[in-house]
């Protein structure tokens, strides 16, 4: 999904573009929960050539994306780059998602919009839209 995003997008638009699509598909129930570091799934995983070749080319291509947003200001330079990588692959096991989908209050897509403005906003703005 990733390396199909339009190149006209800025480094941090496609990391929000990353972001909710992985919000999106754990509203589906078809988002596998990433392997806990304590997991024996993990150490299995760890001995699978073809994910570990294709986790080390998504955590490449979003680490440049990470770079070129801190470059560009989108994304605070303070934060180490290992932070903004970690926080992002969070997003895809999030339980918040599943509180909020339990809770009824809101819409799959104001789920994702208010998630996607939380990782990359944070708490202190306002989110874009009236809820």
């Amino acid at each position: 999904m990733a390396r199909h995003l339009p190149k006209h997008l800025s480094a941090v638009e496609k990391l929000k573009s990353v972001v909710r699509w992985a919000i999106t598909i754990h509203l589906t129930g078809t988002m596998p929960s990433l392997p806990s570091t304590r997991s024996s799934i993990q150490q299995t995983l760890l001995a699978h050539e073809p994910y570990l070749t294709q986790l080390e080319s998504l955590t490449e291509l979003l680490g440049q994306w990470i770079h070129d947003a801190q470059v560009a200001g989108d994304l605070s330079a303070a934060l180490p780059g290992e932070v903004i990588l970690y926080t992002i692959y969070a997003r895809s096991c999030d339980p918040v998602v599943d509180f909020l989908k339990n809770g009824g209050a809101f819409s799959d897509a104001d789920i994702v919009d208010l998630l996607v403005h939380t990782c990359f906003e944070g708490m202190t703005k306002p989110p874009p839209c009236e809820l």
